[in-house]
């Protein structure tokens, strides 16, 4: 998958809390609402570009909206993509996913099979 700058920044826009960034990143990637992780084996990684751009934004977004001043972008640190150098620029990959399906969920998906 590719990620743009474009994404990063409109996701980041969308945010009020570092938390909600991270989020907003991993549901960019997975495609699926944060709710409907269950667990994610393995961990994220991406070409630098996008690490780059990702850095950047999180780090402008956290002092702007981190009320205690905070300039390093912990949560992203903690939790956020690996760089890989040896992937394309924009390339983002994630780990191994299980995802966890709504009743009413389940039974659209059995409806499309």
């Amino acid at each position: 998958m590719l990620f743009t700058e474009k994404m990063v920044k409109e996701a980041a826009d969308k945010c009020t809390t570092e938390e909600e960034f991270v989020v907003a990143m991993f549901e960019a990637l997975y495609c699926v609402p944060w709710d409907s992780i269950k667990s994610v084996s393995g961990f994220a990684k991406c070409g630098k570009e996008v690490s780059d751009c990702i850095w950047g934004i999180a780090l402008d977004f956290v002092t702007k909206n981190n009320p205690q001043g905070l300039q390093i972008p912990g949560l992203w640190f903690n939790y956020g993509f690996s760089t890989d150098n040896d992937m394309k620029p924009w390339e983002v990959e994630g780990g191994e996913v299980e995802l966890s399906y709504t009743p009413d969920e389940v039974a659209i998906l059995e409806e499309a099979i």
